[in-house]
């Protein structure tokens, strides 16, 4: 039995979502209209509210194109329109709805749009309701509108790939708080953001206070003057891990930069307990355990980055934060052989 009206309303003013981030997609706009019945409902909503309904217990469903959704019972959740001939920001989508009896839905033209470009054979009736519906709303003024989805249509077709991100609110340290302190919305809204002056600081500041264990422990005094060498290996490293982990998690589209730079923050992050450890204590066993504890909150604090910033599943993301792991551990242990025969020749 399909979902009415009457039921759609009940359904979607019991879920009590906070006003302005959210609206109504897929069939509801037929529905809550009387032209059809509705399997389910759809919603589209903010980064920030998809990390709330995810915390509140809302199912996470794989998507076949890589992504994901939220379920609960009938109702359906996502954060990115992304399909072939149609993308759209979930901003600029709840900031244009059209409010029917207290409750945001999408307007039928904008639907139009979107059936248009997916042109399922479900999509070709919608299209003939949409269509009936607007040309007694509107009347004469159908044809122009017409024309603006016609126009509108040929400008999605041609926009390469992914649709830029909305742009990233804040600055890298407001990126690295969010790190510590929400991590899976500040991934997911700062998508498509680079932070490679962020993640040099925060890696230097980690080399800094390794050094530092020299004018408190004592030591070879060249330790001193590693801090920027530390650094810039760092963020070479990061590179690696994020370029490596980009291919294996998405391994088509988008530019590599902004995850290779967020994850030289996660990182920078990640190696601070080892270095203050080190600091405090002043023996490398120390820094030794401390690096091992915190080894698997960084990858799951990077499989989360790739998951959310990519998005894509986060088994996917945890398989690209593995891979670019290997691959950097693969490198080190080349080059220390490396090392080693030189060493050995001379």
């Amino acid at each position: 039995m399909g979902i009415d009206r009457t039921q759609l309303l009940d359904v979607v003013r019991a879920l009590d979502l906070p006003a302005g981030q959210y609206v109504v997609f897929g069939s509801g706009p037929l529905v809550v209209r009387g032209l059809r019945e509705g399997r389910d409902v759809d919603l589209v909503v903010t980064p920030e509210l998809y990390e709330r309904l995810r915390d509140t217990g809302w199912t996470v469903v794989a998507k076949d194109d890589g992504g994901e959704l939220l379920q609960h019972g009938d109702v359906e959740a996502m954060t990115r329109l992304e399909f072939p001939g149609y993308h759209r920001d979930p901003r600029t989508l709840i900031a244009g709805a059209e409010h029917i009896d207290g409750v945001p839905f999408t307007p039928l033209a904008e639907l139009r749009t979107f059936k248009t470009a997916l042109g399922r054979p479900k999509d070709q009736v919608d299209l003939d309701l949409i269509d009936a519906a607007l040309t007694r709303q509107n009347g004469a003024a159908s044809g122009e509108e017409r024309a603006e989805w016609a126009r509108q249509l040929l400008a999605d077709r041609a926009a390469p790939g992914r649709p830029e991100p909305p742009p990233w609110p804040g600055s890298g340290w407001t990126f690295l708080a969010g790190t510590v302190t929400r991590p899976s919305a500040t991934f997911a809204a700062a998508a498509g953001t680079t932070f490679w002056g962020t993640a040099l600081v925060v890696l230097f500041a980690s080399a800094v206070v390794r050094s530092a264990r020299v004018l408190v422990h004592g030591g070879p005094v060249s330790e001193l003057v590693l801090g920027p060498v530390v650094a810039v290996a760092g963020l070479v490293l990061a590179a690696i891990v994020g370029g490596i982990a980009h291919a294996t998690a998405r391994p088509a589209g988008d530019d590599p930069a902004p995850v290779a730079s967020q994850t030289g923050v996660v990182l920078g992050l990640a190696s601070l307990p080892a270095t203050v450890t080190h600091l405090l204590t002043g023996t490398a066993a120390a820094a030794g355990l401390a690096a091992l504890a915190t080894c698997p909150v960084a990858l799951c604090l990077l499989a989360l980055l790739y998951a959310r910033s990519l998005d894509v599943p986060y088994r996917r993301g945890l398989l690209g934060a593995v891979a670019g792991g290997v691959t950097v551990v693969a490198v080190l242990i080349l080059l220390g052989f490396v090392v080693v025969l030189v060493t050995s020749l001379a």
